[in-house]
This record gives structure tokens, C-alpha cells and sequence, in this order.
């Protein structure tokens, strides 16, 4: 398992130097995009080798209404920035982000009561009942 984990750090951060030179043309946006590469690609390698020693299932019908929620998310927030754009106004961004999130999952009903259940084990009983309150849709 260590050979696996250095395995994975050392391609993200051969990949992180590869992409170096694109800090001179795009500066701050290009070490976001190395990182995001890097985390991505790491992400990607550790589910390709615990998937070889678990079963990992993903649904389908949950990860695209996970995607669709995270796109209006991102909408909104650029959105707002675009109309205001001040670095004061980060708070409010989250917020936004935040209930623009927390609507479109609830309005696509993503989480179910399974999903309120492992939050319930992972949180615990009242953090639990808060936030099943606001995110899951009950029926």
C-alpha cells in the first residue's frame, strides 16, 4: 500500500512540474489549474487502485444531479461576481453558492434516506436532523 501511495503522489507532482511553464502565461490561474490538475489526477489513481481491492459503485442518477447541482452552484456565485465583484463580498459568494447548492439538491431530490442515515452515522443525531431537515426532501 505505501509503494501505491507514493506511487500516486509522485506522478501528481511530476505531473505539477510538467505544467510549470504555464505559470508564465497564465499566472495565478495557472498554478490553479496545475493544482487542480494535480488533485484531479490524483483522485483519479486513488479510486483506480482501491477500486482493484474494493468494490466501488457509483450511481449514476445521483452523480449527474450531484454535477447538475454543482453547475447552477457555479453559475449563480459567477453570476453575482460578475454583477459585483469585490473581495469583501467573498462571504456573500458562499452564502449564494451555499443556498444555490442546497436548493437545487433538495428541488432534484439527490439525497435520499440512506444518504440521511450515513449522515446521521458520520455527524451524529442532532447535527443529523439539521441537515437532513434542509437538504433531504422527505416523502
Amino acid at each position: 500500500m505505501t509503494e501505491t501511495t507514493l506511487l500516486v503522489n509522485l506522478t501528481s507532482v511530476a505531473l505539477s512540474l510538467t505544467m510549470l511553464p504555464t505559470l508564465q502565461f497564465l499566472g495565478l490561474t495557472g498554478l490553479a489549474t496545475v493544482r487542480g490538475a494535480s488533485l484531479l489526477l490524483s483522485f483519479a489513481l486513488s479510486v483506480y487502485f482501491i477500486s482493484k481491492t474494493v468494490k466501488i459503485e457509483i450511481n449514476g442518477q445521483t452523480a449527474w444531479k450531484a454535477l447538475a447541482s454543482t453547475t447552477i452552484m457555479t453559475i449563480a456565485v459567477l453570476a453575482t461576481e460578475k454583477i459585483t465583484y469585490n473581495n469583501l463580498f467573498l462571504p456573500l459568494y458562499v452564502a449564494i453558492g451555499t443556498a444555490a447548492y442546497t436548493a437545487t439538491t433538495r428541488a432534484l431530490k439527490t439525497l435520499n434516506k440512506e444518504d440521511a442515515q450515513l449522515i446521521k452515522e458520520i455527524f451524529g443525531e442532532k447535527t443529523a436532523k439539521l441537515i437532513t431537515k434542509i437538504i433531504v426532501q422527505q416523502h
